[in-house]
């Protein structure tokens, strides 16, 4: 009897050796904006564009709903989740990696108040670091994981107080190449380039463009000058013929802000999010033997939602399954762990009984009742009510259409519920249940050992 229940005992723990093994690679995806409503419509037109049933993470294995909010605001921005995701604390609305003793806004605090993140853990255990986003570098989400700031639209000099810059407090694109966590980060692919660049800068691309910055730093040099074999990219091209064997680290910055929408990219100079992922870990796999921690946020599907945009958003959203689907085909997910998930909801609706036969792009109306046509998909707020009634020119499949909303306002609010998440790979089995978005943070560590 004792023989069979050692047995019994042995068998149990090899089964759930993977439980105790430590992840080595971790990736996670962030479709900002991303809620279930925009889940559901972007599945129906990957369908009807693409023939597919699924985005490609829709079948990963473990799923959880997370809870998201801010300290002080049931519904968030972007600021505060990232900081609940990559530092485990629940910060104020519009703070960056700091905890609730700071306001918006506010120095007050600052010092006592620090956090730190998952790349810093990442950094500690001698890891690699990666950051990828189609927003600007220094936009919220990813600016959440490097930098300290009591304002999210701090991203240059240029946009802080000249008090507050006379002091030396850091912007955050300053922040993001000064990142002093063991000889800072290795990889970083998106937009933003007019941030790195002083005022008296032109951008290599748009000769009508100038930098920001007021303290004269070209931030890119800073990137180059700060260890040997550092690389600097601002276009697909130098991005696909860069050899990362000479290659220590590497810096994209593809536009001078955002970086375009996947449907009026331009091909021919900007990386898709596919591209870059599929670049940024060949890149990680070529240095990294002991691992990585990677971020990538698909930051546009927001905008879009913000606009009314539900193609565009739809689009985005599409591109980012695209790019886990790149990412499974790179990954050895016995020691890597791979989540997507959302920073918040936007209150996009699916309304009208729409048929299945019918594009989720589409109009209904109900003649008795109201008369007008309306689009399938709508909003709660934002610049679509200005056009109710149908009184657009172009039709509802049309990227510039802006999907009807009932609240008038310049920019659509975000959404207050639960968004969902997904994992796959090792330790991905601790991701289920109803859980609290700071907690994605813990459950990393655990599973990384960090």
């Amino acid at each position: 009897m004792f023989k069979k229940l050692f047995t019994l005992l042995i068998l149990s723990l090899v089964l759930s050796s993977s439980v105790f093994a430590e992840t080595k690679n971790i990736i996670v995806f962030i479709g900002d904006g991303m809620g279930i409503s925009t889940l559901t419509a972007a599945r129906k037109l990957n369908q009807e564009l693409n023939q597919k049933d699924n985005l490609s993470f829709e079948k990963f294995p473990y799923t959880a709903l997370v809870d998201v909010k801010c300290n002080d605001y049931l519904v968030p921005d972007s600021a505060c989740t990232a900081t609940a995701i990559a530092t485990g604390v629940s910060a104020n609305s519009g703070v960056l990696g700091l905890d609730n003793l700071v306001r918006r806004g506010s120095f007050a605090n600052f010092k006592q108040a620090n956090t730190k993140s998952l790349l810093s853990y990442a950094k500690e255990r001698s890891r690699l670091t990666g950051l990828i986003t189609t927003t600007a570098i220094t936009d919220a989400t990813p600016a959440g994981f490097y930098s300290h700031s009591p304002e999210r639209a701090w991203q240059s000099d240029a946009e802080m107080p000249e008090a507050l810059r006379a002091k030396g407090f850091s912007d955050i694109a300053k922040q993001l190449i000064d990142f002093s966590s063991g000889d800072g980060l290795d990889l970083v692919l998106g937009g933003g380039r007019q941030r790195f660049l002083s005022n008296s800068q032109v951008d290599p691309e748009y000769p009508n463009i100038q930098g920001l910055r007021l303290d004269g730093v070209d931030l890119i040099k800073s990137w180059t000058e700060k260890s040997l074999d550092s690389k600097y990219v601002w276009n697909k091209a130098d991005l696909l013929a860069t050899d990362f064997n000479k290659t220590k680290k590497l810096l994209g910055l593809f536009e001078p802000g955002h970086m375009a929408y996947e449907g009026e990219r331009n091909k021919q100079t900007d990386p898709s999010l596919s591209e870059m992922v599929a670049s940024g870990l060949d890149f990680l796999y070529q240095k990294s033997s002991n691992g990585f921690f990677l971020m990538v946020e698909g930051g546009r599907i927001d905008h879009a939602h913000h606009e009314n945009l539900a193609k565009n958003a739809l689009e985005e959203t599409i591109q980012l399954g695209e790019a886990v689907e790149v990412a499974l085909s790179k990954v050895d997910l016995s020691n890597t762990l791979i989540l997507v998930t959302a920073d918040h909801s936007h209150t996009l609706g699916i309304v009208g009984y729409p048929k299945n036969s019918e594009s989720i792009l589409g109009q209904g109306h109900d003649p008795e009742s109201y008369p007008a046509k309306y689009s399938f998909l709508n909003y709660l707020s934002g610049p679509g009510a200005r056009y109710a009634g149908n009184k657009q020119s172009i039709p509802s499949n049309d990227k510039h259409y802006h999907q009807n909303s009932l609240i008038n306002s310049a920019s659509a609010k975000h959404g207050g519920e639960d968004v969902a998440l997904f994992a796959i790979g090792a330790g991905s089995e601790n991701f289920h249940g109803a859980i609290k978005q700071r907690q994605i943070f813990q459950l990393i560590k655990d599973a990384a050992k960090f």
